[in-house]
């Protein structure tokens, strides 16, 4: 009687891991599969770098009657994407859209155009960021502004 009990005790103990070690073979496949759909996304956003490249002041096009503007290039790891939606430029409370994307067509970096008189108005340490009109696409953070980098 003593010898069944063990051996009963032994066959539950048995299904007991067989059933612990297929819920962690459950769980390492749901995770494989979460990670398989939004891994990259994830550790590609770790990874992200944005900077601004330079500030630089245009002179405005002859004949256009316009205020000079300055030029700001902000670069990042993640692309920005060509969508249906204009990229905005963010500095501070203002907005900006008029743009472009880099000579080549590399979508990693983009050129903003913001008239002088608008640039003066910020404050140094204002925020700058990226965005899409409508809020379309992600938000790229590049930092406090800092008005020394402006070229002349």
């Amino acid at each position: 009687m003593r010898c069944n009990h063990f051996s009963g005790l032994f066959a539950r103990m048995r299904r007991r891991r067989f059933l612990s070690m297929g819920t962690v073979v459950f769980c390492l496949g749901l995770f494989a599969l979460v990670w398989y759909h939004t891994g990259p996304a994830l550790s590609q956003a770790r990874r992200r770098v944005n900077r601004i490249v330079g500030m630089q002041r245009m002179p405005a096009p002859a004949g256009a009657g316009a205020a000079s503007l300055v030029a700001i290039e902000v670069q990042s790891t993640y692309p920005f994407p060509v969508v249906d939606a204009r990229p905005v430029l963010h500095i501070g409370a203002q907005q900006f859209a008029l743009s472009r994307y880099h000579a080549g067509g590399d979508t990693h970096s983009l050129i903003f155009f913001v008239p002088e008189a608008a640039f003066q108005k910020a404050a140094n340490g204002d925020r700058i960021a990226v965005d899409y009109t409508g809020g379309a696409v992600d938000l790229w953070e590049f930092g406090a502004l800092d008005k020394r980098r402006l070229k002349p």
